[in-house]
């Protein structure tokens, strides 16, 4: 897999497990229309969008990365609820999570905050598949 290929399967892999995880978004009627549109936007964005920002020499790397990768995949969630019809991000619940004896409490997500989690939990899971599919090259 070479090229954009890769990017699409990263993108649509990290969007699966986002929408697992999460469950803040709403396809509407077109569940396989809106999801491959949504998932061509998600890899057009990490295949131009981010070399660019490497360009500008803001951050790619570490936590400032890791948050502009969150600010460009919330924009670019934000633009396709306006370009799609029928999707939409929609309040969620998020369950108690224990890690390591610490208790991360149930909490009942607006649709703004569903966007940020949503953005943040696609940004670690894409940055994590990035780094398997390049490791393995």
């Amino acid at each position: 897999m070479k090229g954009f290929l890769g990017t699409y399967l990263i993108s649509y892999l990290a969007v699966y497990l986002t929408q697992i995880a999460i469950r803040g978004f709403d396809y509407g009627p077109l569940l396989g229309s809106t999801y491959v549109l949504l998932v061509l936007g998600l890899a057009i964005a990490q295949s131009f969008l981010y070399p660019m920002v490497k360009i500008l020499g803001l951050p790619t790397k570490g936590l400032g990365g890791l948050l502009l990768r969150t600010i460009l995949s919330g924009l670019v969630f934000y633009i396709f609820t306006s370009a799609l019809q029928g999707f939409a991000i929609v309040s969620t619940f998020l369950p108690a999570i224990k890690v390591l004896d610490i208790t991360l409490p149930s909490r009942n997500l607006s649709s703004i905050e569903s966007l940020v989690a949503l953005a943040l939990t696609y940004s670690i899971i894409s940055s994590f598949l990035v780094w398997l599919y390049k490791s393995k090259r």
